[in-house]
């Protein structure tokens, strides 16, 4: 079994929409949602929207969270939380897959990018900056983060069928062939 990768930055309000622009309720955006199914993970993207605007800090001291398919842990949607405070609010995302299903994830992902409104970065495959297996490394969590005077310890969360996993999840063995985790 293969797998391919996606990485792109973001802004945190692409996974959102608003009801009206007088209203603070949001619903996810339709193109992530499409996506987010085909790739069969739960997770609700509004609270983790939420989350990051809620504490005054605006995502400058996000972790990462790796949101795992209900049914494999080799396939996730990662999402690094943290921003530079240059009030983009830009994320990073890492879509992992299996290759089998690149005709449906590849035309899913490209459609959710090319709606977001500060698009900055998209690719499809792995470079050694961006990639989930540097990104899932529990060697280097907690993560000392620095932007001008912020200072903070990033850590990395692990999650499935909605539910945060209660223990770090070392993921090295699926970088390595066979691999199947099935759960």
């Amino acid at each position: 079994m293969s797998f391919k990768e996606i990485s792109m930055s973001i802004e945190m309000n692409s996974f959102i929409e608003f009801y009206n622009e007088d209203d603070d309720d949001i619903f996810e955006n339709h193109d992530f949602n499409e996506l987010r199914a085909a790739l069969d993970i739960d997770f609700d993207i509004c609270k983790e929207h939420k989350a990051y605007y809620s504490n005054g800090t605006v995502g400058y001291c996000g972790n990462v969270k790796v949101f795992f398919s209900n049914q494999r842990m080799d396939t996730f949607i990662l999402l690094d939380l943290s921003s530079e405070p240059d009030g983009f609010d830009q994320i990073t995302m890492i879509i992992r897959y299996n290759e089998e299903t690149k005709n449906l994830i590849k035309p899913l992902s490209r459609k959710f990018y090319d709606r977001t409104e500060n698009d900055s970065f998209y690719l499809e495959g792995n470079t050694l900056e961006r990639n989930s297996r540097k990104s899932t490394d529990l060697t280097q969590y907690p993560k000392l983060i620095k932007f001008s005077n912020v200072e903070y310890l990033q850590d990395i969360e692990f999650y499935q069928n909605g539910i945060k996993l209660p223990t770090k999840i070392n993921l090295n063995e699926i970088y390595s062939w066979p691999f199947t985790k099935e759960m």
